[in-house]
C-alpha cells in the first residue's frame, strides 16, 4: 500500500512540473582566460540562457600556472549578485601547474589545508573556500566573472581557460514564482 502512495505522489509531482512549463537544464559554460599580471585580472563568461540558477555543481580553472600559490585571491561572481572565495591566499609557496575543479559540499579537502612536498599543488577536486549556495535563485542571464587578484608584484602566470557547471530552471525569472 505504501508504494503505490509514493508512486502516486511521484506521478502528480511530475505532472506539476510539466503542466508549469519547467525544464532543469545542467549545463557548464566555458569563458577564456589569459595573462594573470600584478593586481586585478578579470575573465568573463556572458550567458546568454534564460532562466534562474538551482544549484552550482563545480568551477574548474583549466591550465592554471602560476609560481606562488599564497599570492592570489579567486573569487568567482555573478556579477550585480553574489560571489564566492575559490582560494584565499592560503595555499603557500607551492605553485599551480594544471587544472583545478572546485565543488561545494564535498568530503575533498580545501587548498587552505593541503601540504605538498614536491611545491606544486596537484591538480584535483578541492573544496571551495566559500558556499556556492549563495548563487541559489539567481538570475542565470547576463555576466559571470573569476576574478584573480596577484596580490605581490614579482610572479605573473596565465590561465587558459575557466568554467562553471550548473543546473537552472528554464522558466524566465519573471516567472520563477508562479506555479501554474
Amino acid at each position: 500500500m505504501t508504494k503505490k502512495i509514493y508512486i502516486f505522489i511521484i506521478v502528480v509531482v511530475s505532472i506539476v512540473l510539466v503542466s508549469c512549463g519547467s525544464t532543469i537544464v545542467t549545463e557548464t559554460y566555458t569563458g577564456t582566460g589569459g595573462d594573470i599580471i600584478d593586481g586585478v585580472n578579470t575573465f568573463t563568461i556572458d550567458v546568454p540562457d534564460e532562466g534562474w540558477v538551482l544549484d552550482v555543481f563545480e568551477i574548474t580553472l583549466t591550465d592554471l600556472n602560476y609560481a606562488v600559490a599564497s599570492d592570489l585571491l579567486i573569487r568567482a561572481e555573478k556579477v550585480d549578485s553574489h560571489r564566492v572565495t575559490l582560494i584565499d591566499q592560503r595555499a603557500g609557496t607551492n605553485s599551480f601547474t594544471g587544472t583545478y575543479t572546485f565543488v561545494d559540499n564535498s568530503d575533498e579537502a580545501g587548498l587552505s589545508r593541503i601540504v605538498t612536498y614536491t611545491g606544486v599543488i596537484v591538480p584535483e577536486v578541492y573544496q571551495s573556500e566559500a558556499d556556492f549556495g549563495i548563487f541559489e535563485e539567481t538570475v542565470l542571464t547576463g555576466t559571470w566573472q573569476l576574478t584573480i587578484l596577484d596580490w605581490t608584484a614579482e610572479n605573473n602566470g596565465t590561465l587558459g581557460s575557466w568554467s562553471i557547471e550548473l543546473e537552472y530552471d528554464e522558466r524566465s525569472p519573471e516567472n520563477q514564482n508562479s506555479l501554474l
